[in-house]
């Protein structure tokens, strides 16, 4: 959510006025649930990082802590969009397949991926380009997160690559735009759980869901 000039110089003046709120904002510099999830360290960098910088995926912070010590070396994990969350899970999980459109942000990703990643880069960003690789691959999937381009089309797709104990995160999920992927998961049986809160780098509410059905690898 972008703020235009006018907004933020209302904003700024009405912290002026109201300095017991502009006083416990600042705390949260040195103290407090802004400083522990490490949100101004994602801020300054605009990265999706933690306290320490190490970087963490793009989520609500309420998910990625609810979903951190359910990861185990026995997943194998597919992300539509690559960045600091292919990190993160190549450090908790088997294996992460990651498809990526943009080429540029696709050679920054490459030098620091892990061997246990494996970093696909689509011939175009087109719906069918974006998912080939995933409709053609023989492994089964057991986390599979869209968090990229073409979303209701993964969605829709993903539910002939899930393991038997496979779930589907959907980041973003509050958006309209995206309600016909959530419906279909709904339809064919799935549960889902909402994550709502903040997240890295913006304080806005924002929505990561996850779908799920009965003896699933997260155990929900």
């Amino acid at each position: 959510m972008a703020f235009t000039v006018t907004q933020k110089i209302k904003t700024i003046a009405q912290l002026i006025k109201e300095p017991k709120i502009l006083s416990a904002l600042l705390s949260q510099r040195s103290f407090g649930y802004l400083n522990e999830v490490g949100w101004f360290e994602s801020f300054m960098l605009l990265q999706s990082i933690d306290k320490n910088k190490i970087p963490i995926p793009w989520f609500s912070y309420p998910f990625i802590d609810f979903l951190t010590p359910r990861l185990t070396k026995n997943n194998v994990l597919f992300e539509f969009g690559s960045g600091n969350s292919t990190l993160f899970f190549s450090s908790r999980v088997k294996n992460v397949i990651s498809i990526e459109h943009n080429k540029e942000w696709y050679n920054i990703v490459s030098k620091t991926k892990p061997q246990n990643v494996d970093l696909i880069l689509t011939q175009s960003d087109s719906v069918h380009d974006y998912t080939n690789y995933f409709s053609v691959m023989d492994k089964k999937i057991d986390i599979i997160i869209v968090d990229g381009l073409h979303r209701n089309e993964c969605l829709i797709n993903s539910i002939n690559k899930l393991s038997e104990n496979g779930v589907v995160i959907l980041d973003d999920s509050e958006r309209i735009e995206y309600q016909q992927g959530k419906e279909f998961l709904l339809n064919s049986n799935f549960k889902g759980l909402e994550f709502w809160g903040i997240a890295p780098t913006v304080l806005f509410k924002k929505c990561t869901t996850l779908f799920y059905k009965s003896n699933n690898c997260l155990q929900v």
